[in-house]
């Protein structure tokens, strides 16, 4: 290889090793918030726990207002958002998500989720018969 050919491929590696520094500390998808909707008759209590990695991320005690009907006889949930931002999965890497619920006075309900995926929300919902369901909400 003759020393113009060289210099010409070392010029262009400078450049494209500049461009991928920090690539494997960006985030794709931060989890933005994290939601508890109630579709029961009743309020609730809940409390929530958000770890990820581990790390305890999240703890809060919400107070959630009850579904309502509205004239045209469509529903709407109780609904509170917490603004929290969490860490995303990253370029390469994976991440667990862990979310501990307790309605009420009951024993806490646990639902985990590893991904290398990112989604931007935590929903808790809370059905008509009272049941727990946490969702990993992407917004398309």
């Amino acid at each position: 290889m003759d020393r113009s050919r060289r210099a010409l491929l070392r010029s262009m590696a400078v450049p494209f090793s500049l461009s991928l520094a920090g690539c494997t500390d960006e985030t794709p998808e931060d989890v933005e918030s994290i939601r508890v909707q109630n579709w029961h008759a009743e309020s609730h209590t809940v409390a929530l726990v958000v770890r990820v990695d581990g790390d305890q991320r999240v703890r809060r005690t919400v107070e959630v207002s009850s579904v309502t009907e509205r004239e045209d006889g469509a529903t709407d949930p109780g609904d509170v958002t917490i603004e929290k931002t969490l860490p995303g999965p990253g370029l390469f890497g994976t991440r667990r998500y862990e979310v501990t619920v307790r309605l009420d006075d009951r024993s806490p309900e646990t639902e985990t989720h590893t991904t290398g995926e990112g989604f931007d929300s935590i929903v808790v919902r809370i059905g008509e018969n009272e049941s727990l369901d946490v969702v990993f909400e992407d917004a398309v």
